[in-house]
């Protein structure tokens, strides 16, 4: 693809170029996920899915948008192939190095409400101090 006349470096991915250019687009060939300890993997209909950790499972979301009828027993096969899979995209996906996955500082808020109201009171109690004087 090119850019203002220069052509663009290659990224991993699919470009929206043909949606910008109102032509169709094909879908994706498959959909990978990774946060923390939670995987999945989705090819078609088909979606492998491990949370936690813990045992691989299996939907049709075609027939079972909501997840909750696990396929993996009746559908061994399928499930392994849905496991490969997501194990060979996670091989060679590009991922952020380890050093760019910690928060930028180790000082966070899990009640940024609580700190906001505190922030507040501390300036409001600074404010009298300084017109007192």
């Amino acid at each position: 693809e090119v850019f203002q006349g220069k052509a663009t470096t290659p990224i991993q991915g699919n470009s929206l170029l043909p949606v910008f250019l109102g032509q169709p687009r094909d879908g994706h060939e498959w959909l990978y996920f990774q946060f923390s300890n939670n995987r999945a993997v989705r090819q078609g209909d088909w979606k492998a899915v491990s949370a936690a950790g813990g045992r691989w499972e299996l939907y049709n979301l075609a027939s079972d948008r909501s997840e909750l009828n696990d396929l993996a027993a009746a559908q061994p096969e399928r499930t392994q192939q849905l496991i490969q899979l997501w194990h060979n995209i996670a091989e060679n996906i590009d991922q952020a190095p380890k050093n760019l996955r910690k928060p930028a500082t180790d000082k966070v808020s899990t009640f940024p409400a609580k700190s906001m109201t505190a922030r507040k009171a501390g300036s409001k109690a600074e404010a009298e101090a300084d017109s007192s004087q």
